[in-house]
């Protein structure tokens, strides 16, 4: 398992398509991930999780990667973030 700090874009940018563009990008890999938020988490492969994010704009956030490709899917991931 492996994470990757980050912090979530401002509320204007997390968009339907954007949502749509991370769940794309998560399910392309075999591994687990997900999106930690204070004591939330998220399913980075769920559209309805990644447009939750909204409500934690402009904050911290740990992405989680656990599997046999975790680090490939943490680093396409994590670059939409960024």
């Amino acid at each position: 398992m492996i994470r990757k700090k980050l912090v979530l874009p401002p509320e204007s940018r997390l968009t339907l398509s954007f949502a749509e563009k991370v769940v794309d990008t998560g399910r392309a890999f075999q591994s687990s991930l997900k999106m930690e938020c204070g004591s939330a988490s998220f399913n980075v492969r769920s559209t309805l999780g990644m447009i939750s994010l909204s409500r934690y704009a402009e904050k911290d956030a740990v992405l989680i990667a656990e599997g046999r490709d975790e680090a490939e899917a943490l680093e396409a991931v994590g670059a939409l973030f960024e």
